[in-house]
């Protein structure tokens, strides 16, 4: 099936029809929360929930338990999501469970249960392993990380800041989404955390400055500058601090 970003699922979803299998692949937790998210919202009543939405993982040996939790009729919900978290695991499980989970997942994935959407996450996945290759061609993969390289990661940090921003009813002056993305090294759990912070204090001027991110964002650079500092005061005959 076809690779898209978390922006593009949402806009699937808002067609309403059920997703029987996806992948979240991707190391940002918040992109895979948002995701999530997403998912449970349109799909699972609030007042289902509780039957509605079942989470195993594969680190923890529970492939088997969610497959056949989503080949059950959910009780008092029309269609129930089902989390499959670690879904990575399986390629480090000795070569009988690693066949054998692979199998069940090929199975299940043949044949999807229709009252249920069915949601495997990985942080990564070798494309070389049979896994990979069953994943990456029976399930609709979206993409949860910002990229290879500072430059894309960067981008893409901005693009969300901005994104964000727009949900608090507040905008960044030209270069502030950028200066922000820098401070938290595109950390976006952390991102998050202080748009939220900078839209309360640009309050009604409904903007934020580069002097607001300057003011009230610890740059991870500040940061990683100053451990630098403490490191080779205390422990001058150890500090490598040169080398990096």
């Amino acid at each position: 099936m076809a690779r898209i970003s978390q922006k593009e699922l949402l806009a699937r979803l808002e067609k309403g029809k059920p997703i029987p299998a996806i992948l979240l692949l991707g190391e940002e937790p918040y992109l895979r929360d948002a995701c999530r998210a997403q998912l449970i919202e349109k799909f699972v009543p609030e007042v289902s929930r509780t039957w509605g939405v079942s989470r195993y993982s594969a680190n923890r040996g529970e492939t088997q338990g969610a497959l056949e939790q989503a080949q059950t009729l959910p009780m008092l919900a029309r269609l129930q999501i089902v989390f499959l978290e670690d879904a990575e695991a399986i390629e480090k499980f000795g070569e009988k469970n690693r066949e054998e989970a692979v199998a069940q997942l090929e199975a299940y994935l043949e044949d999807p249960a229709p009252f249920t959407v069915f949601v495997a996450e990985a942080t990564g996945l070798d494309q070389r392993m049979k896994l990979g290759k069953l994943l990456a061609e029976k399930t609709l993969v979206v993409e949860c990380g910002l990229g290879e390289s500072l430059n894309e990661r960067q981008a893409a940090a901005v693009a969300l800041a901005r994104a964000i921003a727009k949900e608090q009813e507040v905008e960044f002056e030209k270069g502030a989404a950028e200066d922000l993305a820098e401070f938290v090294a595109a950390d976006l759990l952390r991102l998050k955390t202080e748009i939220d912070k900078l839209a309360t204090y640009a309050a009604e001027r409904k903007l934020i400055r580069r002097e607001d991110v300057s003011a009230l964002v610890v740059s991870e650079k500040t940061t990683t500058g100053n451990s630098w500092t403490a490191c080779c005061a205390t422990e001058k005959s150890r500090c490598r601090c040169s080398a990096r």
